[in-house]
């Protein structure tokens, strides 16, 4: 399961919250969530040690958990969490079956571990699992791009036919539908919604590696409206993706060998 609806904690709201589902984390193999949720079935405590030893999961689910905040409803924040699961030994019940002297030399030094920002969560939450509860990636650059007068995707929904405008967002889908004669379709994300774009065959040529290669993106172009369907036909493009790596710019971050892809963001593209 993915995502499951969960009971209201607030009979003020109509709304209830949503769990996300331990296969939205990247890498994190099936064997493993089964074996987490047969033990939090149990009533285990979901500590990483708890885990490690009753839950089945390896060191590398761990970290995977780790780095996806999963630990956050245990008191650990994702430092914290991925602190623990890479101090653990090989050995999970090794303080309880070793010698007093080694058993002394399991338990781990408290440090104090560097601060994270919004931002780097944020970042961290796309990277491992797609998506961010906290904030979105083009939040943080909203101040910079108003200056540049570039608008938010929700300004194109009021924006009058024909106007020219800048809107600036994460690219969530690209698409060439086979009728549509090389006309290609893309749809960009920030935290106000989404805004549709339409490139045109001679814009797409002219523009080919940014359209297909870009995560986060300027188009600039002119308002397009047709009832209640409204596009942004682009005519100029500006790729910030470099500017993404800002968000996560620490070097003293705890560092787990990943396979997880460090891009923040996947779209969902034509073939």
């Amino acid at each position: 399961v993915l995502f499951r609806s969960e009971p209201s904690d607030d009979p003020r709201t109509p709304f209830r919250p949503v769990r996300l589902g331990l296969r939205q984390i990247t890498g994190f193999k099936k064997a493993e969530a089964e074996d987490l949720m047969a033990a939090r079935a149990e009533g285990l405590a979901m500590t990483p040690l708890d885990l490690a030893r009753s839950g089945g999961v390896s060191r590398r689910g761990l970290e995977l958990l780790a780095e996806a905040d999963a630990f956050r409803s245990q008191g650990l924040d994702r430092r914290q969490a991925l602190w623990a699961a890479k101090g653990l030994t090989g050995e999970w019940d090794a303080d309880e079956r070793a010698p007093l002297l080694l058993r002394q030399r399991t338990e781990e030094a408290q440090v104090q571990l560097p601060f994270m920002s919004e931002s780097q969560h944020v970042a961290e939450d796309y990277r491992t699992t797609s998506l961010s509860l906290k904030g979105h990636p083009v939040l943080f650059f909203r101040e910079a791009l108003a200056a540049r007068q570039v608008a938010p995707c929700v300004a194109l929904l009021k924006a009058r036919d024909r106007r020219r405008m800048s809107i600036a967002g994460l690219v969530t889908v690209r698409q060439r539908p086979g009728t549509a004669k090389g006309v290609v379709f893309m749809t960009l994300e920030d935290e106000t919604g989404i805004a549709n774009i339409v490139v045109w065959k001679d814009t797409f040529e002219k523009h080919r590696r940014t359209v297909m290669s870009a995560a986060f993106l300027i188009v600039h172009g002119q308002v397009q409206r047709a009832g209640d369907v409204i596009h942004l036909v682009s005519a100029d493009f500006e790729d910030l993706t470099g500017r993404l790596s800002e968000l996560r710019d620490d070097r003293r971050e705890i560092q787990a060998r990943s396979r997880v892809d460090g891009r923040l963001i996947r779209s969902r593209d034509f073939h």
